[in-house]
């Protein structure tokens, strides 16, 4: 072998050598960039704005969720037998909601609904609402009634009262991504406006009188299963919730 030949293989040899680094600095940038993204998307960092994009996401999360105790509580009733007022969601994180029912009729209990109470994406949540009460897990109301919804047509009567889960303290955001995901119409590019009140949890009996209805002052939201609002006075001044009707009565 000649020494032009010893050459050319020395030289493919570092050739190669310097391809090998270039791929394991693009595969970390990669990774690093990949990290950077994910934790934006998940809540790193204390960023109190997001995105149209990363508000489509939050919103999907909590769309899902909803949906998912609703479809919990529905398999309940039909597989378990579960009366209106047997249905429990006690839990390990909030107190409230315990009273004496059958485990078939808890919906966080694996011979219930088998659900796993969640907390939501601490960035779908505005931080400013942290001094109600529970925030920010979701709610379980005990006297809410959505106009057209069940047999509820505007006085919502103690019989007509839905069974209603709630999150309250969305960022604005997102409460306007999860109604263009619902066809639901924000008035002039707003949440609809609908007066609401602290109400009492669920554990068994649904009540008082003193009702809250959907759809009354927010029309956009009467006949709809699933919507967000902005609640001028209620929980919080401008306080930003999303409801899930669980059980339509």
């Amino acid at each position: 072998m000649n020494h032009i030949d010893q050459g050319l293989k020395v030289k493919r040899r570092g050739e190669k050598g310097g391809i090998m680094i270039y791929i394991f600095i693009a595969v970390a940038m990669f990774a690093a960039l990949s990290y950077t993204v994910s934790s934006m998307l998940r809540g790193g960092g204390n960023v109190t704005t997001i995105s149209q994009e990363q508000a489509g996401i939050f919103a999907s999360e909590i769309m899902n969720y909803g949906r998912s105790l609703r479809a919990g509580v529905q398999d309940m009733r039909i597989s378990n037998g579960c009366a209106d007022d047997e249905i429990s969601f006690e839990n390990s994180e909030i107190g409230g909601y315990t009273y004496t029912t059958r485990d078939q009729c808890k919906i966080f209990n694996r011979l219930g609904g088998t659900k796993t109470f969640l907390e939501p994406n601490e960035r779908a949540m505005d931080g400013g609402m942290s001094a109600i009460g529970n925030f920010p897990f979701w709610r379980f109301d005990a006297n809410h009634c959505v106009v057209n919804i069940g047999t509820h047509s505007g006085t919502c009567e103690e019989t007509e009262i839905d069974l209603i889960a709630s999150l309250v303290g969305v960022k604005r955001e997102v409460c306007i991504e999860l109604n263009e995901k619902l066809g639901i119409d924000n008035p002039s590019g707003e949440p609809p406006s609908e007066g609401s009140s602290t109400s009492p949890i669920f554990a068994g009996t649904y009540g008082p009188a003193s009702h809250i209805v959907f759809g009354d002052d927010g029309p956009s939201l009467v006949g709809k299963m699933a919507g967000c609002y902005q609640d001028p006075n209620g929980f919080s001044a401008n306080a930003y919730i999303y409801y899930q009707v669980l059980l339509a009565r």
